[in-house]
């Protein structure tokens, strides 16, 4: 029998087990090496739903239970009463073979209010600006696809991350076990950080949302007391000395099995952020130039110590140790992590500090001072798509050749609004396309936004169709996606009806928003009644005569009133209500006959 507090490894069913004899209730988790960071712009949010579905609905009032999502990482745990522990984590292994696809909808609707609840986060924000809308930069950009992710896709994901070779068993008694197996499958390595390739630091971003200082480190013990040194002289400084802050954050979390993110924040005000960038960055300089003193480094000993003696602390080993497992590091023992800390020497300390020095990135508003030896953080793409120059719409637009431009290839958009502002997405570097309607939102790598609005550019209609033929479908978010089919629905028929449109160019447009969802379009025709020329729009459910924006002169016959239909060469004649309504002109030449005949088909029900 292990002695408490010894870290026993084994393997259970397949799967890695790391426990220790620990007094108090039975804790029992699986980690597995899957994160946000392992998705895509496409993808984002599909973790956190899967974490959400593998929670079973069913009430467990003996145990404490919950899961979580990280950027590396997702974790399902319980503490209670031993048989209620197995039975939660056993019907979570079931859930990970026979996934509820059924209440995809429901828990996306729960993670959008979950994702609203959470409100802005300097560092998300960070994150973003450091990688960009790839792998832990998509933290700064929220559930973008949630939307759009199947079913399907929600079980691939499943099936393929959460496997016996990617997870780990963790207890706090080495007797524990689960008569369920995870799905067979190998570890995972973690992405690797993709930096945005042209920003220099240190930085300063002058557009946050917060106040933040971030830096990149390596995770070795030296930085951790490191930082939490710097985390113990700014709370002297900044709180105790200069009543700047109530409350300082220092903290770090890790991107890869070498790197985390690190970062200072504060609840100082606006109106301080100058002096308190300059009080952090003075008080970080100064220790990383000097290292701690030998009492400070006493200090942190003792306070590691005591934090070890804690109830529940051998809990935190455990996962600590599983997550450094599932990245691909080698096992040390909590005496090995101890003595390795406690042999720390100032220079060490100071070294791993003055490392990350380099790599920081100080977020703040446009009031923010320059700050000698930090970039800029650039505002505009550096990047320019060379090809097809636009003007913006109308006569104004096209007699006058100075900004906004928009230029177009083959290869992608620029907008060029001033000298100081371009924003260009290449298609090859377009991570995800927001489309509602005819807006169209695209998302590049380096985490630009470029929005087009076909109807603000002369030929706008030309680059419309060159961007929805070049970002792949599955890259494509709807805002409005019952709208979205309608208008893919209309376009679709219309182009193989229509030699030339632009007599119902118009009605073309309008028609998706009037028609209902559910409705299905059967035939189009061009027609005119008395001397107005407009749209023949028949569905499942009705005629539609559409003329202009729809607004005037336009009809909507139900096809239950129509009691005869016939077509008198290019007329269609209705009898509706006993009353005769034609359309004459009807082209292309036979969509009389074809509407007529279709008028006596089969009707839908009405929309409920």
């Amino acid at each position: 029998m292990a002695a408490a507090g010894e870290v026993v490894r084994g393997d259970v069913d397949g799967i890695p087990f790391f426990a220790a004899e620990e007094p108090g209730p039975l804790w029992a988790g699986l980690v597995f090496r899957v994160g946000s960071s392992d998705e895509t712009a496409a993808t984002t949010g599909i973790t956190h739903l899967v974490e959400h579905l593998l929670m079973p609905p069913s009430t467990y009032p003996a145990v404490d239970c919950n899961a979580t999502v990280d950027h590396l990482f997702t974790m399902v745990w319980a503490s209670g009463e031993a048989a209620e522990v197995r039975r939660f984590l056993e019907d979570v292994v079931g859930r990970i073979h026979a996934l509820p696809v059924e209440r995809v909808d429901l828990e996306r609707k729960i993670l959008a209010a979950e994702e609203g609840a959470m409100g802005w986060s300097a560092v998300r924000q960070a994150l973003a600006l450091r990688y960009g809308a790839r792998g832990v930069g998509l933290a700064g950009y929220g559930d973008l696809a949630m939307q759009r992710i199947t079913a399907d896709e929600t079980v691939s994901w499943t099936r393929d991350r959460f496997t016996s070779g990617n997870a780990v068993l963790v207890a706090n008694d080495p007797g524990f076990r689960l008569e369920l197996a995870l799905p067979p499958g190998g570890p995972r390595p973690a992405p690797e950080l993709q930096p945005i390739p042209y920003v220099e630091y240190p930085s300063i971003y002058r557009a946050g949302m917060g106040l933040l200082l971030s830096l990149i480190a390596e995770r070795e013990f030296a930085f951790t007391a490191a930082f939490r040194i710097l985390d113990h002289r700014l709370r002297n400084r900044l709180r105790f000395e200069l009543g700047m802050a109530y409350h300082i954050d220092v903290e770090s979390q890790p991107l890869t099995a070498n790197e985390s993110h690190a970062w200072v924040a504060a609840d100082s005000s606006f109106a301080d952020e100058a002096q308190w960038v300059e009080e952090t960055l003075a008080i970080l300089d100064a220790l990383a130039a000097d290292g701690p003193t030998e009492e400070e480094l006493e200090v942190e000993r003792a306070r590691r110590r005591l934090e070890d003696s804690h109830p529940g602390s051998l809990t935190g080993w455990l996962t600590w140790a599983a997550t450094e497992h599932l990245l691909g590091e080698p096992y040390i023992t909590r005496e090995e992590a101890r003595r390795a800390a406690d042999e720390l020497t100032p220079p060490e300390v100071a070294e791993a500090l003055r490392k990350a020095r380099s790599s920081v990135l100080v977020v703040g508003s446009d009031d923010l001072p320059e700050l000698p030896g930090f970039t800029e953080y650039p505002m505009t793409s550096p990047l320019r798509i060379e090809g097809r120059r636009h003007g913006t719409a109308g006569l104004i637009g096209r007699l006058h050749r100075g900004r906004p431009q928009l230029f177009a290839s083959p290869e992608g958009v620029t907008i060029d609004f001033t000298d100081e502002l371009t924003v260009t997405a290449r298609y090859d570097a377009t991570v995800l396309c927001s489309r509602m309607g005819k807006l169209r939102t695209l998302l590049t790598e380096d985490g630009f936004w470029l929005m087009f609005d076909p109807d603000a550019w002369a030929g706008g209609d030309r680059v419309l169709k060159e961007i929805d033929a070049a970002i792949p479908p599955e890259l494509v978010v709807s805002a409005l996606p019952e709208l979205d089919a309608r208008i893919d629905a209309v376009e679709a028929l219309a182009s193989s009806t229509f030699k030339r449109r632009f007599w119902v160019s118009e009605e073309l447009e309008v028609l998706p928003v009037l028609l209902e969802d559910g409705e299905t379009l059967l035939a189009l025709a061009s027609a005119s009644r008395g001397w107005r020329l407009g749209l023949l729009a028949l569905t499942d459910r009705r005629l539609r005569f559409v003329y202009g924006d729809g607004s005037e002169h336009s009809l909507v016959i139900e096809r239950r009133a129509v009691s005869n239909a016939k077509a008198d060469g290019q007329d269609l004649k209705l009898l509706v209500d006993g009353e005769l309504i034609t359309f004459t002109d009807v082209q292309p030449k036979g969509k009389a006959t074809e509407l007529a005949k279709g008028l006596e088909g089969p009707v839908a029900a009405p929309a409920s």
